[in-house]
């Protein structure tokens, strides 16, 4: 009975000291955690160099306020020492994640050190592929200087050269000996350094040949190297299939809208059933782009050949439009405002054939023409033209009007020659010092040319030449019999890789024989000055003047310009520039004249298309009647 009033009052009335004091330990618990983690947050700053700094990849917190909690970054100079060779060295620093990086230091110390142990591998690699296996690589971190000095120190060691070299053909029924390229072939002389690039090289030259001598499904399989190390060499092997021999094979052609499908198959330089040869796919790639019909060509080989041996192959084609309008413009204070603008057809009859027709209008001349060619005319890499031409000019040398024509042959002699020949016949109303005279005349142009330029509108390497012979026979006042020939060329080289400093170099000749100057109709005597001739002179007056100052033209003459094609941007050129030269009243240049110089400076501002062109030109020893400037503005360079 005792004990359940005890219970009771212990419960109720009297709280029990156990209890009492689990309450506190219970709490403890529940606030430790929070506790704890209060603690370290507050001491974090004593401890902050035990704490890992975020990765360069790693974004940190955006700072409340500008500098504050900003990361710290560790800038640095990188060096590499013990290279002497400076193709070498330039390699290295090209590899470089160091140099690379040197405007973007590391938050950390740390970070630069793992930079540094990254940049040992990338270099060591470089080195391996120029040849040197046992190069010895160490980095010397001065963390007390600002910036801090890295200096990676590298001894090269002996270069590998090439002892062996072997291509393992892992068919039953290899290729005949004279079908396999030599190591002539394939670049590759034993004793040379043994460069990776060469040695790749090599394995890509390896497939174009056997491509070029009917094998279209070689390939290299594996590629090994074995180090001597005791000569210091290296052995390559090269494990290849050179699939079977074929031959062309038929031929689909995918894609066309309104070009026919024979023209294209003209352009093909072989016939089903030769031996397979690459180039000759290569040639169809280049004839076909060059046709302006295209937007994009493929020409695809099946992936295995036909059990006659026969390789068929897919020509997929897109067209691109066939219709071009176009304008231009000019300016010069000589000729005046000037504008021209044409309309184009590529595809005139479904077979590549070629129309245009042109209006131009300055203020001292206007004409329309008319140009027509035919590709593929009777043979391959030959064309037939045509040209119209309605002429009207007012210089100070005489008045024209004219009419003139032209029908004849163009031939591709090669990748960069050209030739063409045709009749020429034309009705000329001349006015000049000697009064008014018409002329009706016939020639024969025969013209070849070359042009290795890298581009149209704007070269920066190769050169031009051009030269053209046409023989007059006509009648007006009197019969006319003479020859006129002309000769010219220009050249460009870069100074450096990306063009931006260019030399520009043109030369031109030209003779006339058979009449006295007198005698010749005046718009086929020669004339110079302006801004297609001498820059600085007003057009045509370069050479004998008449009484009034008028230009009489002349049976020879000599022009030379050279420019400094310099590009201060991606868009914007100057160009220094000195032009030369002068007409003679001899058949040929005997110099009697004096040769006028001009020098100027030019505007380039650079379009997807080409240059538009703005220049400044004064004469150098001009005469009283020459102008002390003249400006010009036109598209594309001079020349």
């Amino acid at each position: 009975m005792t004990a359940p009033a005890q219970t009771a009052t212990r419960s109720g009335d009297e709280p029990d000291r156990a209890g009492l004091e689990d309450g506190p330990r219970r709490v403890f618990a529940m606030l430790a955690p929070a506790l704890l983690c209060a603690l370290l947050m507050a001491a974090a700053p004593a401890v902050a160099g035990d704490v890992r700094e975020p990765y360069e990849d790693e974004v940190p917190a955006a700072p409340s306020a500008p500098g504050e909690g900003a990361p710290a970054e560790v800038p640095y100079v990188a060096t590499i020492s013990g290279v002497e060779d400076g193709a070498l060295l330039d390699l290295l620093r090209a590899a470089s994640q160091l140099k690379a990086l040197q405007d973007r230091p590391p938050a950390t110390l740390a970070r630069l050190h793992q930079r540094a142990k990254e940049d040992l591998a990338r270099l060591d690699t470089a080195l391996r592929s120029e040849g040197y296996y046992e190069a010895e690589l160490r980095t010397q971190i001065e963390e007390e200087k600002r910036p801090v000095e890295v200096t990676i120190e590298i001894e090269t060691g002996p270069r590998y050269r090439v002892a062996a070299f072997e291509v393992d053909y892992r068919v039953a029924s290899p290729p005949p000996e004279d079908l396999r390229p030599s190591l002539e072939d394939l670049g590759i002389e034993l004793g040379q350094p043994a460069k990776a690039p060469a040695i790749v090289a090599a394995q890509r030259q390896w497939i174009t040949i056997m491509t070029q001598r009917g094998y279209p499904l070689a390939k290299v399989i594996e590629r090994k190297a074995v180090t001597n190390r005791e000569e210091k060499a290296l052995k390559i092997v090269l494990m290849v299939e050179s699939g079977p021999e074929a031959r062309f094979g038929p031929v689909s052609v995918a894609g066309l809208e309104r070009v026919r499908e024979d023209h294209v198959r003209g352009m093909l330089p072989w016939q089903e059933g030769e031996t397979y040869d690459s180039r000759k796919v290569e040639e169809a790639r280049r004839r076909l782009s060059a046709s302006n019909l295209f937007a994009s060509v493929t020409i695809a080989p099946a992936e295995t050949a036909s059990p006659d041996g026969s390789l068929p192959l897919t020509l997929q084609l897109m067209e691109r439009a066939h219709h071009t309008i176009g304008f231009g413009a000019n300016w010069s204070t000589d000729l005046g405002i000037g504008g021209e603008v044409f309309w184009a057809h590529r595809n005139l009859f479904r077979r590549g054939e070629q129309l245009r027709l042109d209006l131009a209008a300055a203020e001292i001349e206007q004409s329309a023409a008319a140009r027509f060619r035919k590709p593929d005319f009777l043979a391959r890499d030959q064309a037939l033209l045509g040209n119209l031409t309605l002429k009207r000019a007012r210089t100070e040398a005489f008045d024209e009007n004219s009419l003139s024509a032209f029908a004849g042959m163009e031939f591709v002699l090669s990748e960069h020659w050209r030739a063409s020949a045709g009749v020429a016949p034309e009705y000329s109303d001349l006015d000049d010092d000697d009064g008014k005279e018409q002329f009706t005349l016939v020639g024969v142009p025969l013209n070849a040319s070359r042009d290795a330029t890298d581009d149209r509108l704007n070269p920066t390497r190769g050169a031009r030449l051009n030269f053209t012979m046409t023989p007059y026979y006509g009648t007006g006042d009197s019969t006319v019999l003479f020859l006129s020939g002309l000769a010219g060329g220009s050249a460009y080289y870069a100074l450096d890789a990306d063009s931006r400093f260019v030399l520009a170099g043109r030369a031109r000749v030209g003779a006339l024989v058979g009449e006295s100057t007198g005698d010749l109709p005046a718009n086929k005597r020669f004339y110079a000055g302006g801004g297609g001739s001498i820059r600085g002179y007003e057009f045509q007056t370069v050479g004998p003047l008449d009484s009034s100052d008028d230009p009489l033209g002349g049976r020879s003459l000599v022009e030379l310009s050279a420019e400094v094609r310099t590009r201060i941007t991606d868009e914007i050129g100057l160009v220094p520039f000195i032009d030369g030269g002068t007409v003679f009243d001899s058949a040929y240049p005997d110099f009697d004249e004096t040769l006028r110089w001009a020098a100027g400076i030019g505007l380039r501002y650079f379009t997807g298309v080409g240059p538009v062109r703005v220049d400044f030109a004064f004469p150098l020893n001009g005469r009283d009647v020459d102008d002390a400037f003249q400006f010009y503005i036109s598209f594309g360079q001079a020349f």
